[in-house]
């Protein structure tokens, strides 16, 4: 291999390697928001109930009902996120391989495992090519 196809190839690992982070950073950021969704559910129902039986003012209420919007605002920008990533990610593997936009269900989780297969090749190559460590201390997430 000469030495610029070279630099383009471990460029291209870094890459996948940076996307597959961002992958990950992504659905950590999702079930951070779904949680917040959860509990904002909760105390808006809480608020509402203790409205609805007087012990407490509409301002708090209206409060819970903002937290609660909030909430469901920063879930759907975690979505599109991770969706955002993952194409990220299957643009830096292979263009014409995983569209996440087309998937769904146990079809997204065997093009992910997919995903991760490309990525794993392209480490074990790479470490070869590019003297980086043959493991790449990243942990798929489920």
């Amino acid at each position: 291999m000469n030495r610029p196809r070279l630099r383009r190839f471990c460029q291209r690992i870094r890459d996948v390697r940076i996307a597959w982070l961002n992958v990950n950073n992504a659905l950590d950021q999702l079930r951070t928001t779904e949680q917040l969704l959860q509990h904002a559910t909760e105390a808006y129902d809480l608020a509402d109930a203790r409205y609805k039986t007087g012990i407490s003012s509409i301002v708090e209420l209206s409060q819970a009902q903002l937290n609660l919007t909030s909430a469901q605002m920063a879930n759907t920008d975690a979505r599109y996120n991770v969706l955002i990533q993952e194409s990220n990610l299957a643009r830096c593997t292979d263009k014409n391989h995983f569209h996440p936009s087309h998937t769904t269900g146990r079809t997204r989780q065997a093009a992910r495992q997919s995903v991760v297969c490309k990525f794993a090749s392209f480490s074990r190559l790479a470490s070869r090519s590019c003297n980086t460590s043959s493991s790449t201390g990243f942990v798929t997430k489920s």
